[in-house]
């Protein structure tokens, strides 16, 4: 069913689900610390199900965190998501820059960020810690390219800003 979003503009915010170590939480984490809001934050046990739980699947069926939820109900899931959120209600100070080009060099590089680093770090993570043995099929294999990958794509970009600095 279509649900009318425009109502919900003044909504407050009511919490944050958290996983404390991961990446995209934490990233949520320091935006909120730099636009210096008070946010509840609501740590989530993933080692004991907790994310699998009828309660939070309701609120955000793939069970993942972050998750801001609203005053009224509203669930948003994402990172990015909920960093565009805290931005347009909260635009002081804009982090997301104020011009088209400035929003676009941010993008460009958290997309970099993301796709270049943060992925293949998660998918090593993933495939090789015990965390997630029961969890999903890990394959080493995938750890390993990821990690060549990630080297390749470090010495890239590094070279690329070494040579930029000498122009």
């Amino acid at each position: 069913t279509y649900r009318n979003y425009s109502s919900f503009y003044e909504e407050s915010i009511l919490r944050l689900y958290d996983l404390p170590a991961s990446p995209n939480a934490r990233r949520v984490r320091v935006f909120i610390a730099e636009k210096n809001l008070q946010i509840e934050m609501v740590p989530i046990n993933m080692m004991t199900g907790e994310n699998k739980t009828e309660e939070y699947l309701s609120k955000n069926p793939l069970g993942r965190m972050p998750l801001l939820e609203l005053d009224n109900g509203t669930c948003i899931a994402e990172s990015i998501a909920i960093c565009r959120y805290l931005e347009n209600e909260h635009p002081d100070p804009p982090l997301f820059g104020t011009s088209s080009l400035e929003q676009a060099m941010i993008e460009m590089w958290q997309r970099r960020m993301e796709f270049q680093f943060l992925n293949p770090m998660i998918n090593i993570f993933r495939n090789t810690h015990e965390m997630w043995k029961d969890r999903m099929i890990q394959i080493p294999q995938i750890a390993e390219i990821e990690s060549k990958q990630a080297e390749v794509n470090r010495l890239r970009e590094l070279r690329s800003q070494l040579s930029l600095s000498l122009i």
